[in-house]
């Protein structure tokens, strides 16, 4: 976030021409979202495999190659790559760029189906926007983790996931908050 504002700062003459450009502004948050979403889930293992069965055997080595002994190293920068860009989507958001989470996507898909189909986006919103008790994430999340990173990557994330949020978040905050109160009481 912190880069997007200096960029913002330094460039503000091609900022203020993005802010009157419809089209590059749809266009680079179409760009951004692409990457943070795809940054967050992926799994080069898995895409390999998929692209190899659908006959992309080309394309599917070639991601092989580039992937030995670094798919780690690959899939950990991608993450990286993908926070780097939800940070910098949410300061673009300000400028009115369309820099969309997954669950926004979810709704705009619902809005879609509305548009063309009376309730199907309501349906689809109900359906994908269930949030599993337990895991707290929602079907499309699932469906989308599993799309991009494959059954080991999905269910990897669903219990790292409970792990850190129903485990580890609430400790912290816990000791925040007993942190502040103590530092509060003493200042008064």
């Amino acid at each position: 976030m912190t880069l997007a504002n200096v960029l913002i700062k330094r460039f503000t003459d091609f900022f203020a021409w993005l802010e009157e450009n419809d089209w590059a502004k749809l266009l680079l948050g179409g760009a951004i979202t692409t990457i943070f979403i795809v940054g967050l889930n992926i799994d080069t293992g898995w895409m390999n495999k998929i692209c190899g069965k659908f006959g992309a055997k080309e394309l599917a080595e070639s991601m092989a190659k580039e992937a030995v002994d670094g798919s780690d190293l690959l899939e950990k920068s991608s993450f990286i790559l993908g926070m780097f860009f939800g940070g910098f989507g949410i300061v673009m958001k300000a400028l009115k760029i369309p820099f969309y989470t997954s669950d926004e996507i979810r709704e705009e898909i619902g809005k879609l189906l509305n548009s063309k189909w009376n309730g199907a986006g309501d349906i689809w919103n109900m359906v994908m926007g269930f949030k599993i008790p337990l895991i707290d994430q929602t079907v499309f999340d699932i469906l989308l983790g599993l799309t991009l990173g494959g059954p080991a990557e999905a269910i990897g994330d669903t219990v790292m996931g409970v792990v850190i949020n129903k485990l580890i978040a609430p400790i912290i905050n816990r000791a925040a908050f007993e942190a502040i109160a103590t530092i509060l009481e003493n200042r008064i």
